[in-house]
Order: structure tokens, then C-alpha cells, then sequence
């Protein structure tokens, strides 16, 4: 519990959820999990809530009153189409349609609830809400420092485009940090960024 904890650090949840009995339940169970966790009991106060609060994430029971909760999903969705939605119902025809149409939902889930994999749910969608840490390169400081006292010299520039090899004179016009901006012919450029999607390297030759 304690890593789903962390996990929900600063992030907030809504239940929109008919009947009291499960309301009281799932936000008991939830507030071990999220600091702040709001409840609405009929689908126009849950926009309202949504709308007021900005939850990262919803857990919708599909058996509403006051608004369809199809409905609701689509209102909510023209709000936020990345909203993440938990769907939670019986077997019955809101629950079918879900399956059939692509209403975007984190996940659908059927009655009863099981709160140790509502837990996986929500850890999964937590871990999409949590933006990942990208390392930086290690930096050869010797190849680095020689590359510096090489601005405005011409360098040779070696890549590959769908195969073929591309050599050509490009030219160091800044140098800032651990970072170089070249100046490179137009098919050189294409060809790096092709380079670069495939997470393959670009050589520079002086």
C-alpha cells in the first residue's frame, strides 16, 4: 500500500457512485490511498465536482440518477478526453455498450468490486500519471572539449537514411553546455532525425 501511497502523492480522486453502501466503502478503502477524495452521488453533481476540483482520476458507477451515465462519460470526455475513468457496474446494458464502443476508459470493471485489483488499477494509471525521469547521455568530455575549439570549422557528418549512407561538410555554430548546434544540409537533417526515432547514433567527424 505504502509504494500506491506514494504514488497518489498529490493526486485526488472523485467516486460518482449511487448507492451510499458502496459510496461509504470505495471512499473508506480510498482515502488510505489519496489524501483528498470527493463523492458525488448523481451524475450532474459529479461533473460539477469534476469541473470544481480537476480529479486525476474518476471511478464512475454506471447506475445514476439525474443523468445517464453514458452521458455523464461523454460530458466528462468533452471536458478531457485523457481523463482516466474507472467504469464500475452489473452486467447489464451501460455495461455492454462500454464494451462495444471505445469510450477511452482506464478500465471496466464488474460488480462486486474487488479493492485488491481496483488497487492494480489504479497503481497502473498512477504510474501513467507520473512522468518518467529521462537520464541524460554520459558525455565524453575529452571528445566534448575538442569539439568546442572546432566552431565555425567544417566537420564531416556521418549518418544513415533507410540504409543508405550520408556523409556531407556541416559547421559547429554554437556551443552551450553539453550541447552543439549545427548547421547541416536539408537531406542530412531528415536523415538524423530518422536517426534519432530509431534511437540510433549520429557521427561527427573532424
Amino acid at each position: 500500500m505504502n509504494s500506491l501511497k506514494e504514488l497518489a502523492n498529490n493526486k485526488s480522486i472523485l467516486c460518482i457512485v449511487k448507492d451510499k453502501i458502496l459510496q461509504n466503502k470505495l471512499s473508506d478503502h480510498l482515502k488510505q490511498i489519496f489524501t483528498t477524495v470527493y463523492k458525488s452521488t448523481d451524475g450532474v453533481d459529479g461533473i460539477n465536482n469534476y469541473i470544481k476540483h480537476k480529479p486525476n482520476i474518476i471511478i464512475l458507477d454506471l447506475l445514476l440518477d439525474k443523468m445517464d451515465a453514458i452521458e455523464v462519460i461523454v460530458n466528462l470526455k468533452e471536458l478531457n478526453n485523457n481523463l482516466k475513468i474507472i467504469a464500475i457496474g452489473e452486467d447489464n446494458e451501460n455495461y455492454k455498450l462500454l464494451k462495444i464502443i471505445d469510450f477511452n476508459l482506464s478500465e471496466i470493471m464488474l460488480k462486486p468490486i474487488s479493492f485488491n485489483k481496483l488497487d492494480f488499477i489504479i497503481k497502473r494509471i498512477l504510474m501513467e500519471l507520473t512522468p518518467k525521469i529521462v537520464k541524460k547521455p554520459a558525455i565524453n568530455q575529452e571528445c566534448f572539449n575538442l569539439l568546442k575549439t572546432h566552431i565555425d570549422d567544417k566537420i564531416n557528418l556521418i549518418n544513415t537514411y533507410k540504409g543508405i549512407l550520408l556523409q556531407s561538410d556541416s559547421t559547429i555554430i554554437h556551443c552551450e553546455e553539453n550541447m552543439f548546434q549545427l548547421k547541416v544540409s536539408k537531406t542530412q537533417l531528415v536523415a538524423a532525425k530518422n536517426e534519432i526515432e530509431a534511437e540510433k547514433p549520429v557521427i561527427l567527424q573532424i
